[in-house]
């Protein structure tokens, strides 16, 4: 059965973020059937006037462009586009995804999408580290107790492991065996969150509220994350954690951690500028051809042989 896509980005209204939004799209597309017809809608802040450039507008065809802070408000942690996401995605649709601009997607992923839709569940992979506190990461058997009492009044379950581990402190590096990392709540990174629409209205609306009180002890950058894990153990949510392929980082440690990953990425979130830079790489002509034309190991040579299958090895975004 056809599924209806909601596909949810959140962005600052320039080069490099409408060329990541761009190639996207294009990923999306070259899965075909209910990828190409998925909705993508670029939730965008930090701008100048409400309007793609003519540069970028070619290629922002089939996404819609919501422009998130008409009146040039204060956007601590970027949060209005954050929030805006949440506002426009479609009632009817069967499953809809918080997606960061920097995710494309590398195969189809109709199983898993049918699982979210038919059981009604909320869905992400679990955070790579604990989130640092003041800049200082901490101790999660003692952080997340704290915070948890200090903003709901109550302790959380924390049924999950992160994804890489590291001791409390500074210079600990990942932790191979999984029976040694961390516990953690439903504590996702969000650059793939999905659910069925009314469920993630429903979180969301709790994390907002929370969020005033979580920021005050873990700062703006990190209060959403965290504020989501809060909301779906407050109110008992239906979540699936997933597996890592379906938000593959390209850091180093998780092709050491999870080379059996390596081969199954289904959604790739190029976060880490190591050989591949996010801002210019589909931005700039130069910048994709070297890409595209070095032979690197790993995650990052995943990405570039699938970038070659899509585009031929040339740059798809040349100014009109």
């Amino acid at each position: 059965m056809a599924k209806k896509i909601d596909i949810l980005i959140a962005g600052s209204a320039n080069d490099a973020f409408f060329s990541r939004i761009a190639f996207a799209r294009l990923s999306l597309d070259a899965l075909g059937g209910d990828y190409r017809n998925a909705r993508v809608v670029a939730a965008l802040a930090e701008y100048e006037r409400p309007e793609i450039p003519a540069r970028w507008a070619p290629y922002f065809a089939n996404i819609d462009v919501v422009w998130s802070n008409p009146e040039g408000l204060p956007n601590p942690g970027w949060d209005l586009q954050h929030q805006k996401r949440f506002e426009v995605m479609r009632d009817d649709a069967d499953v809809a995804i918080i997606w960061d601009a920097d995710v494309c997607a590398l195969r189809p992923f109709d199983d898993l999408l049918e699982r979210v839709a038919r059981d009604q569940t909320l869905a992400g992979v679990i955070a790579h580290y604990h989130f640092p506190i003041d800049g200082a990461r901490g101790d999660p058997d003692v952080e997340w107790p704290q915070i948890a009492n200090a903003v709901l009044g109550h302790d959380i379950d924390r049924p999950h492991r992160y994804l890489f581990g590291r001791a409390p402190g500074a210079g600990g590096g990942p932790i191979a065996d999984p029976e040694q990392r961390p516990r953690a709540p439903f504590y996702l990174n969000y650059g793939v969150v999905m659910a069925p629409p009314a469920l993630l209205r429903r979180m969301f609306e709790r994390e907002q509220a929370l969020r005033p009180a979580v920021s005050r002890i873990t700062g703006d950058v990190w209060a959403a994350q965290v504020g989501l894990a809060l909301a779906c153990a407050e109110q008992s949510l239906p979540t699936l954690a997933l597996p890592v392929r379906y938000n593959y980082a390209n850091r180093p440690e998780t092709d050491e951690l999870y080379p059996e990953e390596l081969d199954e990425i289904v959604l790739f979130h190029y976060m880490f500028d190591r050989n591949l830079k996010r801002n210019t790489v589909f931005a700039e002509r130069d910048a994709f051809q070297a890409f595209v034309d070095t032979r690197y190991e790993g995650a990052d040579e995943r990405l570039r042989r699938h970038i070659v299958k899509i585009t031929g090895g040339r740059y798809p975004f040349p100014p009109p």
